[in-house]
């Protein structure tokens, strides 16, 4: 039942007097590409990842050595099942784990310019090109509406 924009009340007989309380953040909520959500989930394994080994591992390469298998196992597995239970999403993707993997890569990089953003390391138009980006990435109707509006391509 939504009493605010951002509350949600759930009403059972049994908790008449304190009815639970969820709070919503619907900021980011509405329909996107699958692909980026499964590169964000991607990315944030890999993330965890290594900021475990980023003490022993200073390059990708440093990487490969190190022990894989949790990651393996909580990606791999991931994937086989999106993969499985949404398989008409991705018939048109030549390879669905290479183009996981780009997304997770747009991911992280995205990572990096937020903390140096956050950071105060990136002058105005790192931002405004950081900022545009995000936007071209999440949103590019909005790019096409502006830029392109009337035109047939």
């Amino acid at each position: 039942l939504p009493i605010s924009d951002n509350l949600l009340f759930r009403v059972e007989p049994r908790f008449k007097e304190r009815p639970p309380i969820v709070i919503v953040d619907w900021e980011m909520a509405g329909m996107g590409d699958p692909l980026w959500d499964i590169g964000s989930l991607v990315g944030s394994v890999l993330l965890a990842w290594m900021q475990v080994l980023a003490p022993n591992a200073s390059s990708a390469e440093a990487l490969a050595g190190q022990d894989a298998n949790s990651v393996r196992r909580q990606v791999g597995y991931f994937l086989l099942t999106y993969r499985h239970m949404a398989p008409g999403v991705f018939e048109a993707t030549e390879s669905f784990a290479l183009t996981a993997f780009q997304y997770a890569g747009i991911f992280m990089l995205h990572r990096v310019a937020v903390g140096l953003e956050i950071a105060g390391l990136l002058d105005p138009a790192a931002s405004l090109l950081l900022s545009f980006g995000s936007s071209l990435l999440n949103h590019p109707e909005r790019a096409v509406e502006a830029l392109l509006a009337g035109m047939t391509l």
